[in-house]
């Protein structure tokens, strides 16, 4: 089942969402503020992210950029400001969708379903240049671990997976494919960028740390990636 994270602090609101998407089969994680918003997506994997311009602890405008560093799960923005300026600005601050109250509760999962649906589908259609000989072989294998390009996924040798997200594996897919090399942040951010949302060299280093935390031995002396002062990173095939 898919996992909605709802940032919204109208108690009422929140609660007929949340019955709704229920009985559609959506696992619903709730918070009323931005801050503690950006906690849960440290702490949970969510696939879709529904936010509440008006919250207590500021405009959600505001906390789009901070939900970027943490997530790329489609972001759908719920909002009664009737100004078209306002539904292009958060679109273009990197929410993936507008939707102006009142709404319908089938209109809203229709969204969540479309906006889940072309994530999916860029997912699976995402593509690790297959001339590159490294990526021909379908398997890396490194350390403890197997990157499996065919299936998407990583796991140890005993078959337990390392539980990276899609943008966790891309990113590792590209240092792989440059195994040896230095990759700049810049690189990595257009390398792995969704429409035209590219991710700041800050968010690259987030997911970077999350990505060790997950598959080196020792995440605070790392072997597998390492650290180019100033430049980016290299992936050291053990």
């Amino acid at each position: 089942m898919d996992t909605l994270l709802l940032v919204d602090s109208d108690k009422q609101e929140r609660h007929s969402i949340r019955e709704y998407m229920q009985q559609h089969d959506i696992v619903v994680l709730e918070t009323i503020s931005g801050k503690r918003s950006l906690e849960v997506l440290q702490q949970h994997l969510v696939n879709i992210i529904l936010l509440n311009l008006d919250l207590p602890d500021g405009n959600g405008l505001d906390f789009i950029n901070d939900i970027r560093k943490y997530s790329e799960a489609p972001l759908i923005v719920i909002s009664n400001d009737k100004n078209l300026s306002s539904s292009i600005f958060c679109l273009e601050r990197g929410a993936d969708d507008f939707v102006l109250k009142p709404f319908a509760p089938n209109e809203l999962l229709a969204r969540i379903k479309v906006n889940l649906r072309r994530c999916k589908n860029l997912h699976s259609n995402m593509n690790f240049s297959p001339n590159n000989t490294v990526l021909q072989n379908e398997r890396v294998t490194f350390g403890n671990w197997v990157l499996d390009f065919k299936k998407f996924q990583i796991y140890n040798q005993n078959g337990a997976s390392g539980e990276l997200t899609s943008k966790e594996f891309k990113i590792l897919a590209l240092l792989v494919e440059h195994t040896g090399q230095v990759i700049k942040r810049e690189d990595l951010c257009h390398g792995v960028k969704e429409g035209n949302y590219v991710p700041t060299p800050r968010a690259i280093d987030v997911k970077i740390a999350r990505i060790r935390k997950k598959i080196e031995d020792h995440a605070e002396e790392p072997q597998i990636i390492t650290t180019v002062r100033g430049i980016g990173y290299m992936f050291n095939k053990k």
